[in-house]
């Protein structure tokens, strides 16, 4: 039974095409020398022995000027099939050990070698990472090897069965192969070693295609690393946003009955007291308040499809003033411990605008918060809500807390990458609050009154633009 016939690799393909080409280089300088000598010879009749001489000198050079040429053109040839066949490794990033078996095999189909080991460094030592043509399960059990300080690749191993991998590859060839050490990467620091093998020499004695070799096996390790680093990363953050997740569960879970506690029991008293004034205030604004936690928690711990926090605001048109009357109920506790008086100017005709009403009434709260903390014991906080055409309307916030310098006031909603601000100004609060404001195509800025003080402004979409505005995230 006869053996099956091995696959012509690109690098034999080659090798033929060189050798039919060489062949037929020299049968034309044969064939044109022979005519040379024929023509002479029927022209004197005789051959002159110093012109036959010359003749034959002249006719091999030209014929090794040829061969030079073409070898230099083979080794081109033969580099740019390496080239091209090693370029497949760096089109689709892989892990360390995958890139290496995959190099490892594209080397084989190309021919230059018929079994091989990849090394990379590891300290003092060279780590074997992926093996061809060697018996399985070898890369487990594998001999340590020094790391040499350098590499020659340009001659093959003299006794290959002196080096610790060369007995396995010397037994899996069948006989003496050639065995050449390649770095891997850069020469001069290698990141690794390639361990090649044939039973013909072949390509694995020309250094310029082994180096090639060498550098392209070396620059998609380095992309697999960076890919590893990278996927290793992106595994890290999602078992961390796993863990943030399971926190906020067992968090919501622990807040939610404590809360609904408190918003019964807000909710029983202010059905049941007769009080008036400031107590009943408060126990409004305790229920109030309770209601406003329980949606933000529910908010929190919303996802969409792609499980993402629900950020995405979903416009309607809503009366500001609502806004506006539930910021004041939730804060009316902490403007009273602060003696500070609140008025609220709101116009007869509901002032409309077209924005997430969940989003708006967190704007709102920030923003009298702010006020709130801006504004001395005693101080005046000013509250105005109005239209100044129907494609825009603003709620303007204005308290008599310090001034902030013309080139603050732009900076002020940067959080802590923003300016310095008072003890009293609240800059995250700000900072969200213009978030917030933007993802409906709003904003939120600060300008300074007639008396010197500051008024904090949010514009909106008005009626006009509803029609022509599709909901973000929609």
């Amino acid at each position: 039974m006869s053996a099956p016939e091995r696959p012509v690799t690109a690098l034999g393909r080659l090798k033929i095409q060189s050798v039919r080409l060489r062949a037929a280089v020299l049968l034309a300088g044969l064939i044109a020398f022979a005519a040379h000598l024929a023509v002479t010879l029927a022209r004197t009749e005789s051959l002159d022995p110093t012109v036959t001489l010359i003749d034959v000198a002249l006719a091999v050079l030209l014929l090794a000027a040829a061969y030079a040429h073409l070898r230099g053109l083979i080794h081109e040839r033969q580099q740019h099939v390496m080239a091209t066949l090693l370029l497949e490794l760096t089109m689709e990033p892989e892990r360390i050990h995958e890139t290496a078996g995959h190099a490892l095999a594209l080397i084989a189909d190309s021919g230059l070698a018929e079994a091989g080991v990849l090394a990379i460094a590891r300290g003092g030592e060279w780590l074997p990472v992926a093996a061809y043509a060697y018996p399985d399960g070898w890369i487990d059990d594998a001999p340590r090897v020094r790391r040499e300080p350098a590499i020659d690749s340009s001659r093959p191993l003299r006794d290959p069965a002196t080096h610790p991998w060369g007995p396995p590859v010397i037994a899996a060839l069948g006989q003496r192969p050639t065995v050449t050490l390649v770095p891997v990467g850069m020469p001069d620091d290698p990141i690794g070693m390639l361990l090649l093998a044939a039973r013909r020499h072949g390509a694995l004695r020309d250094p310029a295609t082994l180096a090639l070799t060498g550098r392209a096996v070396g620059a998609a390790l380095h992309h697999a690393e960076i890919y590893e680093a990278a996927s290793e990363r992106e595994r890290a953050l999602e078992a961390q946003s796993q863990r943030h997740r399971e926190v906020l569960a067992a968090l919501a879970d622990e807040l939610r009955a404590p809360l609904s506690s408190i918003a019964g029991l807000a909710e029983l008293a202010v059905t049941a007291t007769t009080a008036r004034g400031r107590r009943g205030q408060l126990l409004a604004a305790l229920a109030r308040s309770a209601e406003r936690l329980q949606q933000l928690l529910n908010e929190l711990l919303r996802e969409d499809g792609e499980e993402t926090a629900a950020l995405h605001p979903v416009p309607e048109l809503i009366d500001l003033a609502d806004a506006v009357h539930l910021a004041e109920a939730v804060l009316r506790p902490a403007f009273m411990l602060g003696e500070q008086s609140l008025t609220l100017e709101l116009p007869r005709e509901p002032v409309r605008a077209y924005a997430d009403p969940g989003h708006v009434e967190q704007v709102a709260l920030n923003m009298l918060s702010n006020a709130n903390r801006r504004t001395p014991m005693g101080g005046h906080v000013h509250v105005r809500v109005r239209a100044p055409d129907d494609r825009t309307t603003l709620i303007e916030f204005e308290d008599s807390g310090p001034p902030i310098a013309g080139h603050d006031r732009a900076r002020i909603f940067e959080g802590t990458r923003g300016a310095r601000l008072p003890a009293a100004d609240d800059d995250l609060a700000l900072e969200v609050a213009r978030h917030l404001a933007r993802l409906q195509d709003g904003r939120v800025w600060a300008e300074e009154t007639a008396a010197g003080g500051v008024r904090f402004c949010v514009a909106l979409p008005g009626p006009a633009v509803a029609p022509l505005r599709a909901p973000v995230g929609g």
